[in-house]
C-alpha cells in the first residue's frame, strides 16, 4: 500500500504500513533491513496517534546490505552499484549477523510485563507462545513459568 513518510497509508492516515507491504515514492527495494529499520518509527507512530502526539517521518537510507543465501553454506552480498561479494565466508558472515539480530528476541531479551500478560504476544496466560507470566515484580525476575 502506498505510504508517506510518516508511514501512515496515503487516503487513510489511520492506517499503517512498514515492510513489504509498504510503497514509497521513488519506490525502495523489498528487504528485511529496510523493514527492521522501518520499524522504531511505525511503533513510535502507533503510539503517537493513539494519544495525539506528533509523528515522527521515516527517512530511508539511500543503499542498504543485501545478503542472500544460497543452496549449501554460500551466500551472495551487495550494497550499492559497486560493492559486492560471494561465497562461503558471505555465508558464515550472514548466519552471525542474523543470530546476533535474532538474539534480541529472546525470551531472556525480551521487556517484562508489569501487568502478568505475557511480555511475547500479551496474551493473558497461558500464553501460545509460552511466556506468560514474565513480571518484573516476579521473584525470580520474571524466568518463564515451568
Amino acid at each position: 500500500m502506498r505510504v508517506n513518510a510518516r508511514l501512515q497509508c496515503i487516503g487513510h492516515e489511520t492506517v499503517f504500513a512498514a515492510g513489504d507491504s509498504a510503497a514509497f515514492e521513488p519506490a525502495l527495494d523489498k528487504s528485511g533491513v529496510r523493514a527492521v529499520r522501518m520499524a522504531p518509527v511505525l511503533a513510535h507512530n502507533l503510539k503517537a496517534a493513539l494519544y495525539g502526539l506528533p509523528l515522527q517521518d521515516h527517512v530511508p537510507q539511500r543503499q542498504v546490505l543485501a545478503l542472500l543465501a544460497l543452496p549449501g553454506h554460500g551466500a551472495i552480498a551487495s550494497r550499492g552499484p559497486w560493492l559486492a561479494a560471494q561465497g562461503a565466508w558471505v555465508g558464515r558472515w550472514k548466519t552471525w549477523l542474523d543470530r546476533q539480530f535474532m538474539q534480541r528476541f529472546t525470551a531472556e531479551a525480551l521487556p517484562l510485563s508489569p501487568t502478568g500478560l505475557c511480555s511475547g504476544c500479551a496474551s493473558p496466560p497461558p500464553s501460545p507462545c509460552g511466556l506468560a507470566g514474565r513480571s518484573s515484580e516476579s521473584p525470580d525476575g520474571g524466568a518463564p513459568k515451568a
